[in-house]
């Protein structure tokens, strides 16, 4: 259903919900790889939008166990200057278990 959002108009301000949330939902299946593509793809196309820490922190997860630490750290550190304080204290928390590159 969210596919069809997005096809339907991929411009609308419900392509963006539904790309989000079809991120999310690959994410929270366990299905990182296409977590991954669908969150890399979000950030892409929304880069300012107010789910956009939320997504990095996502993402930064799915990259940790991955194995790439530094793309992590990318995420992280964009998810720390987030305007939601639960996101940026995560991000955080998040970047100081990682330590220093």
């Amino acid at each position: 259903m969210l596919a069809r959002a997005i096809a339907a108009d991929p411009a609308a301000p419900l392509a963006e919900d539904a790309r989000y949330w079809r991120a999310v939902a690959l994410a929270r299946a366990g299905r990182d790889a296409d977590a991954r593509a669908a969150l890399d793809d979000f950030l892409a196309r929304h880069p300012r939008s107010l789910r956009a820490g939320r997504a990095a922190l996502i993402l930064g997860g799915i990259l940790v166990r991955a194995g790439d630490l530094d793309g992590a750290r990318a995420r992280y550190q964009a998810a720390a200057d987030d305007a939601d304080a639960v996101v940026s204290a995560a991000a955080r928390r998040a970047l100081q278990a990682l330590g220093p590159p």
